[in-house]
C-alpha cells in the first residue's frame, strides 16, 4: 500500500501488522504532519454491528486528550474496510527497552506513573484498553510514555451478544497464535485470570496488565510466562510472581501496590487505576524531599524544614544516604503540598509489638516516643525518645508494662506503666519520676487536656478507668453492656465534650467485632459511631474523625455537637502494619498541628518461611517470601506443599499451593471465610481442608483443578481436622470435638468423596493428641495429653497391645511416621533447662511391628528457639531431609517496622469508593 492515498494521508512506509490490522506511516498532504494508519482487518468490516460498534468507540476515543495517550485524528474508509488515522508516536517502545534487562527503579516509577495516568484518563471516559503491554507503550527521547491502540482491544471484541470473550478471535493480539504450536504469546503474558478464563472484562483487566508491565520493568522479567501459549495462561491462572526478583531497593509500599494489581481475584485487586498513580506519585515525592534536603539553601519553609528533619532520620536511623533524584525538574517542587517521609528503625532497635502501641508522636509533633525490645529479645519494652530536629535518640531506661505509655498535652511529661503502677516522667533527662496511682496491668494509656488520665485494664478490661493527673484513685468511666467483650483505646474530645474509645465484642482478630463509641462527660449514655471500626481520633483543625477498619486509616467529617458522621469516609492510608498485634489501630498517631505518623509492613512476629534441612545439616531455603503461616502438608508425591496462610490484611486465613517443580504459588482457597489445615488425597489430585465458611468448623474436599467453593464431607459440631487419609482412599483419621475418630469414605478424586460412616475401631476415646498413621495404616503413633513422656503405637484395627517409647525428653510434640513407613520422626526438649525443641527420629521394623532402637538420633541442626522451627516438619526419605517451617528471626530480616511521617494528609485523601 505503499504510495497509495486514503483521503488526503499519503501511505510513505509500512511500520508493523497484529491481529488488529496492519500500520502505516502517512503524510497528511493537508496539515503538513505525519500520522500512523491502522487498516482494519476486512473480516470486521463483513460484520455491520461490529463495526457500527467500533465506530461508537473511536467517536469515544475521539473525545480523549491526554498527553500519555496517542490521539485520534478521524475515520477513513478504504475499500472493504476501514483505517483510523491515528498521532504518529515516535520513539522506542518499551519491549524493545526490556530486551536489554531491568529499568532503574527511578525510571520505571516514571514509565508506571505515566502509563498509570492514561489508563486513569480512559477508563473516566469508559474506555478498557484490554491489550495493554509493552509493545503497545513508547517512550520518547525526553522520557515521554505514550499508550497506542486504547480502546481497540474492546471495540474489537466487545460483541453485543456475549457476555464474555468467546474465542481467541476475539483478542486483538491473540488471533493466529493458537495455530501455532510452542510460540511464546506476548498478549497471553499480560492477560487477566478473568481475560484467560474468558469471562468478561472490566477497567480491573488494565489494572492487571499494568501490574505485569511495572513488574518487567522492575525485573526485567515477565510477572508470568510458560513455554508456549497453555502453560502461560496457567501460571497466570495458578502461579504468582517471583517476588525475589525486585530490587534490593523496593519498598514494601511499591511491594504492596504490585501485589494489589496480580491479585487473582478482582474484589481483592485494586479497584482504580488512579490509586496506583498516587502510590507511584508519592514514590516521587519521597525522592523530592530527599533532593530538597540536599540542594534547598536559604530559609526553609515549613514544608522544606519536614523535609530536611527526614532527611536526617533517614541517613541516621536508616544508615543510608538515598539517592537524590536529579530526573525530575526543579519546577515540581513548588507545587508540592503534602509530604511523605519514611525511614526505619537503628540495626540494633525493634518495636515491641507484644502488646499496646509502640509509639507516640507529640502533640506539637516534634517527637516521637517508641519502645523497643532490649538486647536480650525479651519481651521488655525499653521507652525510646526522638527529637525530630536532632540527629539522635535516647533511651530513657524505663522498662513500660503493656507498651501503656502517652504524651502530656504539652508534651514535657511522658506517662507510663511500670510495677503494676502509673507514673510520670519528664522528657528533658534530670527529671524526677512521680507516682500516679496503682493500677494493675494496665493495657493503654491517654493523658488528655483536661487534666486526667485515661486507661484500661488487660485483666479487666471491661471499662475506661480516668485518674487525675496529680494523683488519686481511678474511677470507671464507661459502663459495660451486654455482650461487650472489653472497652479500650480512649481518646477526649475538644471541650471535654465526651470520650471516644472501642468496644471489643469478641477477642478476635477482625474488625466486625469492633464498634467506634462516643460517651458523653460526666454521664450519659453511650453512642455508637460506627460499626466495624476502632482507634479513633478527632483532629480538630479539620473537625474530622479518624479511625481504623482492616487495617486502613479513615477519616470523615464530623459534627462535635450533635455527635454524627457527616458524608462518606476517604482513605487516608491504606497501608498501616498488619500483623500479630489485635488491633492494627495501635499503629497509627495524630499531633495536635497535622503530622500523621504511622507504620507500614507486616510483623515479623507471625511471619515463618519454609526450609529444607539435610542429614548434614545444611539449610536450604524455599524460594518463597516469608508468610503468616499455621500449617502446612506435603502432597504424596513430593511435588506439591499446600499451606495456611493468614490474609494480608484481614487476618483471614486461606489456603495456598507452592509448585516445586515451577517454583511458584497460587491461592487453592480465596474465600472470606477461614480455611485451614489442608491433608492431600492419596493421589495428589485433591485436598480436605477445615473452613468456617457454614458457621462451624467443618470439613470440606475439592479437587486441585475445580474452581469455586468446596463441597462438605464431614459437618458436626465443634472443631474438626483431618490427621491422616488412608492411601487407598477408604477412611479418613478427625479430630473432632477432642476425639479421634475414623470415618469410612467413598468415592475417587475424579466422582468425588463422601461421608460414609464412622469405623468402629479400638482407638481409646482420650486418644486425640499428636496422632500420626503409618503408610500402611497397620500402626498409629500418638501422644497423650497428660502422663509419661513417651510415644505410644498402637496396631490399626486389630487385636494387640500397645508399645511405648520411654523418653528423657520434656514436650514431645508431633510424632510423625516416615513415607516408607521405616522411621518415626518427633520433636521435643533435651532438657527442662533447654528452650528449644529437637528433631529427632528412630528406626521403625514394620516386619516385627516395633521400634528398632530405644535410642533417639537427633537431627543435626534441625532444632526449634523462640526465633525457629515450629512444630511443622515433614520428612523426605527419598531425599533424606526434612521440610521444617522457620519463624523469622527480627524485624530487621524484612525491613519492618517502616515508619510513616504525613504532613498535610488531608490534602492527599480520596474517597472510599476510590480506593
Amino acid at each position: 500500500m505503499v504510495g497509495m492515498k486514503i483521503a488526503h494521508y499519503t501511505i510513505t512506509a509500512k511500520l508493523g501488522q497484529g491481529g488488529m490490522g496492519e500500520v502505516y506511516r502517512a503524510t497528511d498532504t493537508r496539515l503538513a504532519r505525519e500520522v500512523a494508519i491502522k487498516v482494519l482487518p476486512e473480516s470486521f468490516y463483513q460484520d455491520k454491528e461490529r463495526l457500527a460498534r467500533f465506530e461508537r468507540e473511536a467517536k469515544t476515543l475521539a473525545t480523549l486528550n491526554h498527553p500519555n495517550i496517542a490521539g485520534i485524528y478521524g475515520l477513513e474508509q478504504i475499500d472493504n474496510t476501514q483505517a483510523l488515522i491515528l498521532e504518529l508516536v515516535e520513539g522506542e517502545d518499551l519491549s524493545h527497552r526490556l530486551k536489554s534487562g531491568a529499568v532503574p527503579v527511578d525510571e520505571a516509577l516514571q514509565i508506571g506513573k505515566q502509563i498509570a495516568a492514561a489508563l486513569e484518563a480512559a477508563h473516566e471516559k469508559g474506555i478498557i484498553h484490554r491489550d495493554l503491554k509493552p509493545g503497545n507503550i513508547k517512550i520518547s527521547e525526553d522520557g515521554r510514555v505514550t499508550v497506542l491502540d486504547f480502546g481497540l482491544a474492546k471495540s474489537l471484541s466487545d460483541e453485543s451478544t456475549a457476555n464474555s470473550m468467546s474465542s481467541a478471535e476475539d483478542s486483538p493480539t491473540i488471533t493466529d497464535v493458537f495455530t501455532k504450536p510452542g510460540t511464546i504469546l506476548g498478549t497471553a503474558a499480560y492477560m487477566s485470570p478473568e481475560q484467560a478464563r474468558g469471562k468478561k472484562v472490566d477497567q480491573r483487566t488494565d489494572i492487571w496488565a499494568f501490574g505485569c508491565v511495572l513488574f518487567e520493568c522492575l525485573t526485567g522479567k515477565r510477572a508470568f510466562s510458560g513455554e508456549d501459549t497453555t502453560e502461560t495462561l496457567a501460571s497466570i491462572i495458578k502461579g504468582d510472581p517471583n517476588w525475589a526478583l525486585l530490587p534490593e531497593q523496593t519498598n514494601l509500599s511499591l511491594k504492596w501496590l504490585l501485589k494489589r494489581c496480580l491479585a487473582k481475584s478482582r474484589k481483592q485487586r485494586i479497584q482504580h487505576i488512579g490509586d496506583a498513580r498516587i502510590e507511584l506519585e508519592q514514590q516521587d515525592l519521597n525522592n523530592l524531599v530527599e533532593k530538597v534536603g540536599k540542594e534547598s539553601q536559604g530559609p526553609f519553609p515549613l514544608w522544606r524544614k519536614w523535609a530536611w528533619m527526614g532527611v536526617a532520620l533517614l541517613m541516621f536511623i536508616a544508615g543510608y544516604i538515598i539517592k537524590p533524584n536529579h530526573d525530575v525538574p526543579p519546577p515540581i517542587i513548588q507545587q508540592v503540598t503534602t509530604k511523605k517521609l519514611e525511614f526505619l528503625l537503628g540495626k540494633n532497635q525493634f518495636l515491641n509489638f507484644e502488646s499496646g502501641r509502640a509509639f507516640r508522636i507529640s502533640p506539637d509533633g516534634t517527637r516521637l516516643a517508641y519502645v523497643v525490645k532490649d538486647e536480650k529479645g525479651d519481651s521488655s519494652s525499653i521507652l525510646h525518645l526522638r527529637h525530630l530536629d536532632q540527629l539522635k535518640s535516647e533511651s530513657l531506661d524505663i522498662d513500660v508494662q503493656n507498651n501503656a505509655f502517652a504524651f502530656s498535652p504539652d508534651g514535657e511529661f511522658i506517662a507510663f506503666a511500670h510495677d503494676e503502677k502509673l507514673k510520670t516522667i519528664a522528657t528533658e533527662r534530670g527529671g524526677d519520676i512521680k507516682y500516679i496511682c496503682n493500677a494493675r496491668a494496665i493495657y493503654d494509656v491517654s493523658w488528655e487536656a483536661d487534666g486526667h488520665l485515661y486507661f484500661s485494664k488487660n485483666h479487666d478490661r471491661t471499662s475506661i478507668y480516668r485518674v487525675s493527673e496529680n494523683g488519686g484513685s481511678p474511677v470507671p468511666v464507661t459502663k459495660p453492656a451486654e455482650g461487650d467483650f472489653f472497652h479500650f483505646d480512649p481518646h477526649l474530645l475538644p471541650d471535654s465534650k465526651g470520650l471516644l474509645y472501642t468496644i471489643g465484642t469478641s477477642y478476635s482478630n477482625q474488625s466486625k467485632d469492633l464498634k467506634l463509641m462516643f460517651q458523653p462527660l460526666p454521664d450519659g449514655e453511650a453512642k455508637l459511631l460506627k460499626e466495624f471500626a476502632h482507634s479513633g481520633r478527632y483532629d480538630a483543625s479539620k473537625k474530622k474523625l479518624l479511625y481504623v477498619s482492616d487495617s486502613i486509616l479513615y477519616c470523615v467529617d464530623f459534627d462535635l455537637n450533635s455527635q454524627e458522621l457527616i458524608g462518606d469516609p476517604h482513605v487516608l492510608a491504606n497501608d498501616l502494619l498488619a500483623g500479630a498485634h489485635l488491633y492494627s489501630g495501635y499503629y497509627y498517631d495524630i499531633s495536635t498541628n497535622g503530622l500523621l505518623c504511622y507504620l507500614t509492613g507486616y510483623n515479623s512476629d507471625d511471619l515463618y518461611q519454609f526450609e529444607w534441612i539435610d542429614r548434614a545439616g545444611e539449610s536450604h531455603p524455599l524460594n518463597l517470601d516469608p508468610k503468616s503461616i499455621s500449617d502446612a502438608a506435603l502432597s504424596p508425591d513430593g511435588r506439591r506443599l499446600a499451606y495456611t496462610q493468614k490474609h494480608e490484611r484481614d487476618h483471614q486465613s486461606d489456603i495456598h499451593i507452592y509448585d516445586f517443580q515451577t517454583d511458584t504459588s497460587f491461592n487453592f482457597t480465596s474465600s472470606p471465610e477461614n480455611e485451614w489445615k489442608p491433608t492431600w488425597s492419596p493421589s495428589g489430585e485433591s485436598l480436605i481442608y477445615t473452613s468456617n465458611k457454614e458457621d462451624g468448623a467443618d470439613i470440606f474436599w475439592r479437587r486441585l483443578n475445580l474452581e469455586g467453593e468446596g463441597e462438605i464431607l464431614l459437618q458436626r459440631e465443634g472443631m474438626q481436622g483431618v490427621w491422616d487419609w488412608h492411601p487407598e482412599g477408604k477412611y479418613l483419621s478427625v479430630f473432632s470435638s477432642f476425639n479421634l475418630i475414623v470415618i469410612e469414605l467413598e468415592g475417587n478424586d475424579k466422582l468425588g468423596w463422601s461421608y460414609k460412616n464412622d469405623l468402629k475401631t479400638n482407638i481409646p476415646e482420650s486418644v486425640y493428641y499428636g496422632v500420626s498413621f503409618s503408610p500402611d495404616w497397620k500402626w498409629f503413633a500418638y501422644l497423650t495429653p497428660s502422663g509419661p513422656q513417651s510415644i505410644f503405637v498402637k496396631p490399626f484395627n486389630e487385636d494387640g497391645g500397645q508399645q511405648h517409647l520411654p523418653l528423657n525428653i520434656n514436650n514431645i510434640q508431633r510424632p510423625q511416621w516416615s513415607a516408607d513407613g521405616e522411621t518415626l520422626l518427633f520433636c521435643g526438649q533435651p532438657s527442662e533447662e533447654s528452650e528449644s525443641l529437637q528433631i529427632y527420629s528412630i528406626g521403625w521394623d514394620k516386619e516385627k511391628g516395633q521400634f528398632a532402637s530405644t535410642l533417639p538420633v537427633p537431627w543435626k541442626n534441625a532444632y526449634t528457639a523462640n526465633r525457629s522451627l515450629t512444630t511443622f516438619f515433614q520428612y523426605d526419605a527419598k531425599s533424606d531431609r526434612i521440610l521444617v517451617m522457620k519463624k523469622v528471626e527480627t524485624a530487621e530480616d524484612l525491613q519492618l517496622n517502616h515508619v510513616i511521617l504525613h504532613e498535610n494528609f488531608h490534602d492527599a485523601q480520596k474517597t472510599d469508593s476510590d480506593f
